[in-house]
Parts: structure tokens; C-alpha cells; sequence
């Protein structure tokens, strides 16, 4: 991508979650991005390396958690876009009624079905249908923009 092009990119700002999913394998995760659109039924999108092991693994058990991370939880954002092989060791998380992932501390968590998958890139947006939401503690959003983690405040007042 052109220096203009990453410039202007980096000036989108974006939620930050973490993409769960537990197939036969066992569980696993990765941060991202996600949209949602709450009609009926409601949906969330979210883009994945089409090489990825989340990907691969969503793809395998047709059912993913999203969980929509806090102000506070910078640092389980950067776990999950490691290279780590167990990024939810030493996560608080239960099991939702779907048995994916679903991060205690998170703002707000969706359990979904795989709906749609469609190439964009090097990358697929994977679309899902919600079928199980929870509503975690009240508090600002984790944002990601030019290029770092940012709390709510900070993108505003920048």
C-alpha cells in the first residue's frame, strides 16, 4: 500500500475484539475488527487473514464468539494478535451456549453461527449471525487508530 493510502487507512477508527473459536482442536483466538448490523436476524462481520489458523478453524466448526474488548484490556488485544499457540491461558473465560469462548471481562460477547464467507484481498469477511449475546461491564471501548490502541477520550481530544 502507498504511503498516502496507510496514512489516510490508519485514520479509520476501529473497535477492537477478540474472535474465539473452539472446534475439535481445542480453542483458539485472534484479535480483529468488527461491524455490526442489528436487523433481523443480527449480524456481525469481521475481515480474517485468509491464511489464518482462526479462519481455518471457524471455517471447520461453522460457530465463532466475538467479544468486543474494554478500555482496559490492551494487553489481552495484543496476547490475542500474537503468535502464541494458547492465547487463552490466563484468560477468564467461560464456555457460551454454543461452547465457544466467550472472555469474562469483555464489554459485550456474541455467539455466532458462520452465515457467509466472501474473498476481500488476501483476507475473507466472514459474516455471523448472532444467536447468544452477553452484556459484560459498563466502561469506555478499546479503539484501535493511526496505528495504536486508544481509549475513547484520547481519540476524541487527539
Amino acid at each position: 500500500m502507498s504511503a498516502p493510502h496507510a496514512a489516510a487507512f490508519a485514520r479509520i477508527a476501529t473497535n477492537v475484539a477478540v474472535i474465539t473459536v473452539r472446534d475439535d482442536a481445542g480453542a483458539h483466538g485472534s484479535t480483529a475488527n468488527v461491524w455490526a448490523e442489528p436487523c433481523a436476524p443480527p449480524l456481525l462481520l469481521m475481515t480474517l487473514r485468509r491464511d489464518g489458523e482462526t479462519l481455518r478453524r471457524i471455517r471447520s466448526a461453522e460457530r465463532f464468539a466475538v467479544n468486543l474488548l474494554g478500555a482496559e484490556q490492551e494487553e489481552v488485544a495484543i496476547a490475542f494478535a500474537s503468535s502464541a499457540r494458547d492465547r487463552l491461558a490466563g484468560v477468564d473465560h467461560h464456555a457460551g451456549r454454543l461452547d465457544q469462548p466467550l472472555l469474562d471481562e469483555a464489554l459485550s460477547t456474541f455467539e455466532c453461527r458462520l452465515r457467509d464467507r466472501f474473498p476481500f484481498g488476501d483476507h475473507e469477511i466472514v459474516v455471523g449471525e448472532a444467536v447468544g449475546s452477553e452484556v459484560g461491564p459498563d466502561r469506555r471501548p478499546l479503539l484501535h487508530y493511526d496505528g495504536a490502541f486508544r481509549r475513547l477520550a484520547e481519540a476524541v481530544e487527539r
